[in-house]
């Protein structure tokens, strides 16, 4: 079949024998550039259709043509149009080397028309999945931000804006990764946006596209970051932001909260009333700034999830026998190639097993996840998949793979195929509870430990993990006990000691916590975490010289542990060594510029050193620091600051 390419036909699609439209009568172009077969319409937008065409040149293989539409009574307004084409394609050009940009084919003009021959992106856009499956979830919003604020990054390091962020022009690929679309309306940062559209030409979608940028025609790469959050706004909420424009304009994005049931975590409220601000001051000034936010990590470490290897997920994997491996040597493919053939002699002739040799891509795969090659890895499943795609096993650890690079719903896709071609997959549960964790979902993180644990009860490191999802759900007691119990199975656990002494020292219990940080820094002397964590629990049970001397043997392993500084800061205030406790809060500050506690911290030490202006600022940009987090410890740094503006105005009026 070959599709009409007039744009206002109803029924486009035609044998491959007609010559005309049996539609509308158009002359039917069988091949673009003797080239391009058009196969079926995808969508039209404000300059151009696009359709689902063939790449002869290239098997077949299926890519993206974007022709040019546009309705122009004068000669200036065609050489805009033409103008913002031609655009188009040297951004794409540009731009193509990204991994999540689809790449530029070709450009061309055929008679009066022109084309542009894209990438084919296998996937749905955003509207697509919001309407087949529902609302988003948090964990779903975060994918897409962590996915799509890289690509924003490197878009405006270009000086390339995209000015049409919306969920149709965001994809998600098979693979679960997020893609931009839709380049007909970017432009280059050094041309302004009246000049490059033309009076009284909106680009941009009404709701989506920022206020400066529909009623000024001012594109900026803040109004890209306005867009984005207008887009995860919509998969939230299920509602239009078109819709609430027609009736509110924007100020629906002061008050966005009210359209959105379900609960949303104080840091993603935080971030996305940020990016909806109408006034673009008041945004984030770039989308690295969003990722920061996005990455935020507590002020206190949290307990550490352990990272399964095939050593702890036992069995699955098919084993080469002595004679197999031999035969793979004859050939002198291992250090070649980095994979094994196993060679089968029969009439003297050398054949390939393809079972054999997907079994060889795992192990080589899997010596490329060790050795931290994760895209080396991944290729080396997806050629074991095509030769077998019924092997759980490669799923399973194409997904550690995924996670390892982060690409979490990726991994979720391939844990979730795993377990569908063996529900019995004990080491599949436990991954995939590994990747919800990463997602936030601790809930359901807990649910697939809980199949792990019911397959396989020896799992040290999952009731190690199901303890930290459980620790992030407040459930201490349950935490405690699969600390426990991964102990029990594998007591020489130093990661497990520690997390099992945070959550001791949190119930108030410091003997039982400093126990176990002995025992942790008796396996293991040189973790630094562990002497921080120890010297806490000195401090709380009046062991001052053990606890300072815990943090200096904590700095001297790693001297970029924040908590540590910031700790000791605090110790040395309480012994009045204010000069030295100022040192120790100043460097926890310059390694991370957002860490409230230490500004807070650092307030009283200014205060007592009679520099009540300093500790007033350091109060203040506590609590904005707090508020920015959606932290409660707002208020006691806001309570500090009036005692002192309190105390000033006592002075002023004596």
């Amino acid at each position: 079949m070959v599709c009409c390419l007039n744009p206002d036909c109803k029924k486009p699609i035609n044998p491959d024998s007609h010559k005309f439209c049996q539609q509308c009568g158009t002359p039917i172009v069988h091949l673009l550039r003797d080239r391009f077969k058009v196969i079926k319409p995808l969508g039209r937008g404000g300059f151009g259709n696009t359709y689902l065409a063939e790449d002869l040149d290239r098997l077949n293989e299926p890519c993206v043509v974007k022709k040019l539409t546009y309705q122009a009574t004068e000669a200036w307004e065609q050489k805009k149009a033409i103008e913002m084409f031609a655009s188009e394609a040297r951004q794409l050009k540009q731009l193509g080397h990204h991994p999540q940009i689809p790449k530029l084919t070709a450009y061309f003009q055929e008679g009066q028309n022109l084309y542009l021959v894209q990438q084919y992106v296998d996937g749905h856009n955003l509207i697509e999945l919001l309407e087949r499956d529902g609302a988003f979830s948090e964990q779903q919003i975060r994918q897409v931000l962590l996915d799509v604020l890289p690509v924003l990054q490197s878009l405006h390091d270009e000086g390339v804006i995209h000015r049409d962020l919306k969920p149709d022009n965001i994809m998600q690929r098979r693979d679960g990764k997020h893609v931009l679309i839709d380049f007909g309306v970017a432009k280059l940062l050094k041309q302004t946006a009246m000049a490059h559209a033309g009076a009284g030409t909106i680009v941009g979608s009404p709701g989506y596209a920022s206020p400066e940028q529909i009623q000024r025609g001012r594109a900026t790469p803040v109004g890209d970051l306005y867009g984005l959050g207008s887009s995860c706004f919509h998969l939230l909420s299920h509602v239009s932001p078109y819709h609430l424009s027609l009736e509110f304009n924007y100020l629906w994005s002061e008050d966005w909260q009210q359209y959105i049931a379900q609960s949303l975590s104080p840091e993603l409220q935080k971030i996305l009333d940020k990016l909806l601000q109408i006034e673009p001051a008041q945004r984030y000034q770039s989308a690295n700034e969003v990722l920061q936010d996005l990455r935020v990590t507590p002020e206190l470490a949290p307990p550490k999830i352990t990272l399964p290897t095939r050593s702890t997920l036992p069995g699955k994997i098919p084993q080469l026998s002595g004679k197999m491996w031999a035969a793979i040597a004859s050939l002198g493919l291992i250090g070649v190639f980095g994979i094994g053939y196993v060679a089968i002699q029969a009439n003297n002739t050398v054949s390939v097993s393809p079972m054999s040799r997907s079994e060889a891509l795992l192990r080589s795969g899997y010596e490329k996840y060790r050795a931290g090659d994760y895209q080396g890895a991944i290729a080396d499943y997806d050629e074991s998949i095509d030769l077998d795609d019924q092997n759980a096993d490669a799923f399973n650890e194409r997904g550690l793979a995924q996670y390892g690079l982060q690409n979490y719903q990726a991994a979720l896709a391939d844990y979730d195929q795993a377990l569908k071609l063996d529900d019995q997959h004990s080491n599949a549960f436990g991954n995939r509870g590994l990747t919800k964790h990463a997602l936030q979902d601790y809930k359901g993180a807990v649910e697939d430990y809980n199949q792990a644990i019911r397959l396989n009860s020896q799992y040290a490191y999952v009731y190690h993990n199901r303890g930290v999802s459980k620790y992030n759900l407040k459930d201490l007691q349950g935490a405690l006990s699969d600390y426990d119990q991964a102990l029990r199975i594998d007591p020489k656990r130093e990661d497990t000691l520690r997390n099992r002494g945070r959550i001791h020292y949190d119930l108030g219990q410091y003997r039982t916590a400093l126990t176990d940080f002995d025992e942790a820094i008796r396996l293991d002397g040189k973790n630094a975490k562990a002497y921080n964590g120890r010297a806490h629990a000195k401090g709380k049970l009046g062991d001052w010289k053990g606890e300072l001397a815990d943090f200096d043997q904590a700095l001297e392993l790693d001297d970029q542990l924040v908590d540590a500084y910031n700790s000791r800061g605090l110790a040395k205030y309480n012994r009045k060594n204010y000069r030295e406790a100022i040192q120790d809060y100043n460097t926890a500050i310059r390694l991370e510029p957002d860490y409230a506690v230490a500004y807070f911290n650092r307030g009283f030490v200014k205060e007592v050193q009679n520099d009540v202006e300093g500790a007033k600022a350091d109060f203040q940009k506590a609590a904005d620091l707090y508020q920015n987090q959606g932290n409660q410890r707002r208020k006691d740094a806001l309570r500090e600051l009036r005692r002192l503006q309190t105390s000033e105005a006592k002075q002023v009026g004596n």
